[in-house]
C-alpha cells in the first residue's frame, strides 16, 4: 500500500561554480577612460547574514515559526520512479510537549494513494498510519519497515523545509566558516541558467540527516550555501554529514535548490524545491521536488492535533 513514489533517484548534472577573479591592479595609474568602476569586495559573513534576514522578513519583530500548516506536492523525480504525484496535507510541529517538561517534533498528514484515504502521523504515540476506514495501526515491527522509513523521511522533510523560513539562522549559526566568494549558481539548463551568487560554507548542527533507511537524526553537517546576490535571498545549500573525525562525506551529500520564493506574511517562503543526490562532491542525481501550494505559519498545536486516530 505504500508505492515507492517517494524514495527517489536519477542522473542529472545541476549545479556549477565559477569563482569571478577580482581585477588586478596596475602599478600605473590608467587614464579614466579605461579605468572603470572598481569591483566591490564580497560581503563579510555578518553584512551576508543581515542582508539575507532583511530579504526574507520585512518585519523588524522576528516571532521564531516552530509550528504550520500546510498542502503540499511531493513529485519522484528521474527514471525508474513512478510519475505520480503525492499531495500531503501536512501538519508539523517542532517541538511539542509530550509530557510535562519535555518536548518532541510531531508530524500528521494525510494524502490519497490509489483512491485511498491514508493518514500517517509520528508523535508521542509513535510512528502509525490508518488507510481508508481501517483502525488505525502502530508501526512497531519489521513487516511495518518500508512504511516507518516513508514516514521518517517525510518528517525530515518537513523540517527540513522549517529550518529554511530562516535562512539567516542558518548562516549566523556556522562554524569554521569560510570566506564569502562570488560565484554563478546554475540554477536552470539553459544559457540563462546562472545567476550570480555569493557562496559561503562551514560546519553546522542539528540538521536533518537520513544516516541510513532507518535512522534519521539531527547532526553536524558541512553545509555550502547560495545566496542570489540581486536579491539576498537563499537559493541553495549542499549538506554533507561529518565524520567522527569531522570531515564532511563528500560522496553522501544532497543538494536543495530553492525556487519560486514569495511572501507569505511578512516572511519569503521557497514554494519550490529540489532534491538532488550528491556524488563525489559536484555530481548530482535528482531524487524528488516539493510544491508548496499553501501555508500557515505558527498555527497553535498540541500533542492531541497529532494524536493517532482510535
Amino acid at each position: 500500500m505504500i508505492t515507492a513514489a517517494s524514495i527517489l533517484l536519477s542522473s542529472i548534472p545541476l549545479t556549477m561554480m565559477v569563482p569571478q577573479t577580482p581585477p588586478t591592479k596596475d602599478s600605473a595609474t590608467p587614464p579614466p577612460a579605461a579605468q572603470g568602476t572598481p569591483k566591490a569586495e564580497p560581503p563579510s559573513l555578518a553584512e551576508l547574514t543581515a542582508r539575507v534576514a532583511k530579504a526574507h522578513r520585512s518585519s523588524p519583530t522576528k516571532t521564531k515559526v516552530t509550528t504550520y500548516q500546510a498542502e503540499i506536492v511531493i513529485k519522484p523525480q528521474g527514471k525508474g520512479q513512478d510519475s505520480i504525484d503525492i499531495p500531503l496535507k501536512v501538519l508539523y510541529g517542532d517541538a511539542i510537549e509530550r509530557s510535562k517538561g519535555k518536548t518532541m517534533p510531531m508530524m500528521r498528514y494525510g494524502t490519497n494513494e490509489s483512491g485511498q484515504k491514508i493518514l500517517r502521523g509520528d508523535s508521542h504515540d509513535g510512528i502509525w498510519h490508518k488507510i481508508g476506514d481501517e483502525k488505525s495501526i502502530s508501526l512497531t515491527d519489521r513487516s511495518h519497515q518500508t512504511d516507518k522509513e516513508l514516514i521518517r523521511n517525510h518528517r525530515r522533510l518537513c523540517k527540513i523545509m522549517l529550518r529554511f523560513l530562516d535562512p539567516s539562522a542558518i548562516l549566523g549559526s556556522l562554524k569554521q566558516a569560510t570566506k564569502v566568494e562570488e560565484v554563478k549558481l546554475r540554477v536552470k539548463r539553459g544559457r540563462r541558467g546562472e545567476i550570480d551568487s555569493y557562496l559561503v560554507s562551514g560546519s553546522l548542527s542539528g540538521f536533518p540527516v537520513a544516516r541510513s533507511k532507518q535512522s534519521i537524526k539531527d547532526e553536524v553537517v558541512w553545509i555550502e550555501v547560495w545566496v542570489e546576490k540581486k536579491t539576498s535571498q537563499l537559493r541553495a545549500v549542499r549538506v554533507f554529514p561529518m565524520t567522527p573525525t569531522g570531515k564532511p562525506q563528500w560522496e553522501n551529500g544532497e543538494h536543495i535548490l530553492l525556487d519560486k520564493i514569495t511572501k507569505v506574511g511578512d516572511i519569503a517562503i521557497p514554494l519550490d524545491l529540489r532534491f538532488f543526490e550528491v556524488k563525489d562532491h559536484n555530481r548530482t542525481n535528482a531524487k524528488l521536488q516539493i510544491q508548496l501550494q499553501k501555508i500557515s505559519l505558527n498555527p497553535r498545536l498540541t500533542k492531541q492535533d497529532f494524536a493517532k486516530p482510535k
